[in-house]
């Protein structure tokens, strides 16, 4: 399957912009919508994006994959820790 997705970390673990899909700005999710519309009315995108994507996942595990995230999640949250403690809730955007 080709990818359109929020080009974040996480989207490491689905290729690369352009070889397995579209990455999007993840702050712009109006875009999404054009990116899905280009991968729909392009067949051959999406079969050369669908192909490269199932090489690109013959190379990876789900263990790998889970611990990667497992490591974002953890400093995430260890950075919200951190954050709290210095500035209380003070620092939470409004």
């Amino acid at each position: 399957m080709p990818v359109v997705a929020a080009s974040a970390h996480v989207a490491a673990h689905l290729g690369g912009d352009g070889v397995t899909g579209i990455f999007v700005d993840p702050l712009g999710p109006v875009h999404d919508g054009a990116a899905l519309a280009r991968s729909a009315a392009e067949p051959e995108l999406r079969r050369a994006h669908g192909a490269a994507g199932l090489d690109f996942a013959k190379t990876h595990d789900w263990d790998t994959i889970n611990a990667d995230v497992m490591k974002l999640y953890t400093r995430v949250i260890e950075r919200r820790a951190r954050m709290d403690a210095l500035y209380g809730k003070r620092w939470l955007p409004s």
